[in-house]
């Protein structure tokens, strides 16, 4: 049995239009790209993960991936309440949920540099001063 998605209750829901195509989502890209100053490729999954600037630093290449695999997240998610609670879901509180969670992503990816990265750093220093 073909059911209609549940973002746009426009099209049929397949994978490629849930996540991809569908108007909500187009939106969810479009969105996060202002960030990076670049366009999310939403043509297919693997230009998504395509579209950041590998010139990037690390960091900044860690969290575009995070960016998507948070917007990958809150469509499911966004779909789910929609099916199963019989809700309604903004366009802006969605937007609002991912860029807290990558907010909290960025910090945890600060504190992670801090914990284990720089006292190796500083051992090293002190290696090197003896």
């Amino acid at each position: 049995m073909v059911s209609v998605c549940v973002l746009c209750a426009v099209e049929t829901e397949t994978t490629p239009h849930l996540f991809l195509h569908c108007t909500f989502t187009v939106a969810l890209w479009r969105w996060p790209g202002a960030y990076y100053t670049v366009q999310f490729d939403n043509s297919s999954f693997l230009s998504i993960f395509g579209s950041y600037n590998h010139a990037w630093s690390m960091q900044v290449q860690q969290l575009a991936l995070a960016t998507i695999t948070h917007v990958f997240h809150t469509i499911w998610m966004a779909r789910n309440v929609i099916r199963f609670n019989n809700a309604s879901i903004m366009l802006q509180a969605t937007k609002m949920k991912i860029h807290f969670t990558i907010t909290l992503d960025s910090d945890l990816l600060s504190l992670f540099f801090d914990l284990l990265f720089l006292p190796f750093a500083v051992q090293f220093y002190l290696c090197l001063l003896y």
